[in-house]
């Protein structure tokens, strides 16, 4: 596949919404910027503890955690797109949704067929997108505006501890592409990513 389906997919982040114009974003209220603009009106964004492993673990009901949010009455979640990922553990978090199970974790990148990936399973061939993720990004994102939930997709995160390197996608132990065998803190970077950029 080509690149145009992971651009198709943040445009859609950045533009779905059914009660709206279409592609009017988030914006600062012009006549007081504590709050923010969204659908119309006048918002807050205001949320409590995430699942940010919502879209990667297939394990996690999504469903069940926004219609949790909305009738809380909070209004905001954060994901991250699949290229971090944490090892079960992590920072001591019980039921981390960003540590699934090898045979539930979901990443833009599709599984090749040679096994040896970090975490069990087969390498990711990172030229290659996995159309299962971006069903699954679509419908968390549909599900979300429809119970009035904003969705802040973290595309990029940093490498905090070698744990979370060693079991990244990008890194070349973990892929086909012979790309990212590079120290975890130059993994996005413009001149040392190893081939990633």
């Amino acid at each position: 596949m080509k690149p145009e389906p992971l651009l198709a997919a943040l445009l859609l982040l950045l533009t779905f919404n059914p009660r709206a114009q279409a592609g009017a974003p988030i914006t600062l209220h012009a006549e007081n910027p504590h709050y923010f603009q969204w659908r119309g009106r006048p918002v807050m964004i205001v949320s409590s503890g995430e699942h940010y492993g919502a879209v990667i673990n297939k394990a996690f009901d999504y469903h069940r955690y926004l219609e949790t949010l909305a009738a809380d009455g909070l209004n905001y979640t954060r994901i991250f797109s699949g290229a971090y990922v944490e090892p079960e553990g992590a920072f001591n978090i019980e039921r981390n949704t960003l540590a699934p199970t090898p045979d539930q974790f979901l990443c833009p990148w599709a599984r090749s067929a040679e096994p040896g990936n970090a975490m069990g399973g087969n390498k990711f061939d990172l030229k290659q997108w996995d159309a299962g993720y971006f069903a699954r990004l679509k419908d968390f994102v549909a599900a979300a505006s429809k119970k009035g939930v904003i969705v802040e997709v973290t595309l990029f995160c940093p490498m905090y501890e070698e744990m979370q390197w060693k079991i990244s996608p990008m890194n070349a132990a973990n892929n086909i592409n012979a790309v990212g065998a590079v120290d975890k803190h130059a993994v996005h970077t413009l001149d040392r990513s190893g081939g990633l950029l």
